[in-house]
């Protein structure tokens, strides 16, 4: 599921779906929550914010952001639909959108809450002989944890 066909990105989506019910189902822990890895997509090309942060975020007690767009895209998402490639995240720099993708879920009124503070993009990822240890650059955030003062009902 890592191209640009339509099947590729129907697979996605539905990992995205996939995804969301498992946070929203199954994870019980007041606790935040990191989502990080090799999402295979970009924001300009699939309907991530859409169909995995906006919905997160729809959830009452849920509130979810993503760390590059927060820090590297000054909190805006990029439209959905542009036209893009596979070869867009080739010409990365430090503040591109890459593949691999963080987003971090805080819950309302729990004891503990992530606060982004900062992200970069690690475009020297080899090994001692220079060798790419991936097809393509990660993304590494910082955040810190902040105590909350719980609302009492």
């Amino acid at each position: 599921d890592a191209g640009m066909y339509k099947e590729d990105i129907k697979a996605r989506e539905a990992a995205f779906g996939q995804l969301y019910d498992f946070i929203t189902k199954e994870i019980t822990t007041r606790n935040p929550i990191v989502i990080m890895g090799d999402f295979n997509c970009l924001y300009k090309r699939d309907r991530l914010k859409e169909l995995f942060v906006d919905r997160l975020n729809a959830v009452d007690d849920l509130v979810a952001g993503d760390a590059w767009v927060e820090k590297n895209n000054g909190n805006v998402y990029p439209d959905c639909g542009k036209e893009s490639s596979d070869d867009d995240h080739l010409n990365v720099t430090e503040k591109s959108e890459m593949l691999d993708k963080i987003v971090y879920v805080n819950r309302r009124n729990a004891p503990i809450r992530l606060v982004l503070e900062s992200v970069s993009n690690v475009l020297d990822f080899t090994d001692e002989d220079g060798k790419q240890l991936s097809d393509h650059y990660p993304i590494e955030a910082a955040f810190a944890i902040e105590r909350c003062e719980i609302e009492r009902k």
